[in-house]
């Protein structure tokens, strides 16, 4: 903390900065399992100093994209299109990782390399022109809030995403399988069961593979029993694992081959349906 400032503790993980001051982490964030306490090492900057780091890296990220996507063979037309329906709303004193864990989460979908481009174009052209996928921080805190929607909306304009990548969970590392990466990839796989498959998690026979397989889907896979939800929470679950590109823990392997495992129906029935489009997982 800077000299002249300050910092107050009020308990139940909530925490006083200074007026205009936010926090630039320095190590990763860990957690005391069972009594939850969140422990982050940082350094308390200037606003402006935030400000300034985020502009460089959403600038890095745009130009990213950008590069990725013509390597893909995206014609212009389209990459415009595409970094236009990022949109990053970060506020709050956790701004840099906010950034950090949307960076982490755009390019690891932009270069997986178990999702077809051309499934990976015409999904990401079904959201929203603007804002079709936006990444929003929120306050730092022991509460629980959702990681990320998608919203289809009923007049008939596009679905977009709103991806949280500073979720309580993220941040305490409560569970080593969760990530902004993998809750991306989680509401992608909404968007080509609504989009793509003509909402094929609600037709009788998948909604028979959910009641079947459900029981299997293990903590590696999901958290909280969250695939027992409904058919359409299964759907993406199973999807997301399909896809999975791993973490510092855990090959790509790991998630695809135990996802294989616990549901293999679904996972065939999702690569025939795909492969019906001409889309080959």
């Amino acid at each position: 903390v800077p000299a002249g400032t300050y910092l107050a503790h009020l308990g139940n993980g909530q925490t006083i900065f200074p007026l205009d001051y936010g926090m630039k982490l320095t190590d990763q964030a860990g957690t005391i399992i069972g009594k939850q306490v969140l422990k982050l090492k940082a350094l308390v900057v200037p606003k402006d100093d935030i400000l300034k780091e985020t502009n460089v890296q959403m600038f890095i990220l745009y130009k990213s994209i950008s590069n990725i996507l013509r390597s893909k063979g995206f014609d212009e037309k389209d990459i415009e299109s595409l970094k236009a329906q990022c949109m990053f709303i970060f506020s709050g004193p956790n701004v840099l990782l906010a950034i950090e864990n949307s960076q982490s989460a755009m390019l690891d979908l932009l270069t997986n390399e178990y999702i077809p481009n051309n499934l990976l174009r015409d999904t990401l052209l079904k959201l929203k022109q603007h804002a079709g996928i936006a990444f929003l921080s929120v306050p730092i805190c022991m509460d629980k809030a959702i990681a990320g929607s998608t919203s289809f909306p009923k007049n008939g304009d596009k679905p977009n995403m709103s991806i949280i990548p500073t979720h309580q969970s993220l941040l305490s590392q409560l569970d080593e399988h969760i990530s902004t990466s993998r809750t991306l990839h989680h509401e992608f796989g909404h968007v080509i069961d609504r989009e793509i498959l003509n909402g094929i998690s609600s037709t009788p026979e998948f909604k028979a593979l959910f009641e079947k397989e459900k029981n299997n889907i293990t903590e590696i896979n999901t958290y909280a029993n969250y695939a027992k939800t409904n058919p359409q929470e299964f759907f993406a679950e199973v999807f997301k694992s399909m896809v999975s590109m791993g973490n510092e823990k855990y090959p790509s392997s790991y998630y695809r081959d135990s996802i294989e495992k616990e549901a293999p129906e679904t996972v065939r029935f999702i690569k025939d349906k795909l492969k019906e489009k001409g889309y080959i997982l």
